[in-house]
């Protein structure tokens, strides 16, 4: 019988809520800021603003 792993799947775009939870719960100002600038770029997609898991590690890593 074959064996179960539990595989997570991480999502590629996140919403502003994650960021600012992965970011360490940095204000929704801030992170709208970062998105007005184009320090962190981001994506509306109905009413959602999403941001590319990929682009928040790199901004991360530039910190």
């Amino acid at each position: 019988m074959p064996t179960t792993t539990d595989t997570t799947v991480e999502p590629l775009l996140i919403d502003k809520t994650q960021a600012r939870r992965i970011l360490g719960g940095i204000a929704t100002r801030t992170l709208d800021r970062l998105i007005a600038c184009g320090t962190l770029p981001a994506a509306r997609i109905g009413r959602r603003v999403l941001i590319r898991r990929s682009d928040l590690l790199r901004y991360i890593s530039r910190l």
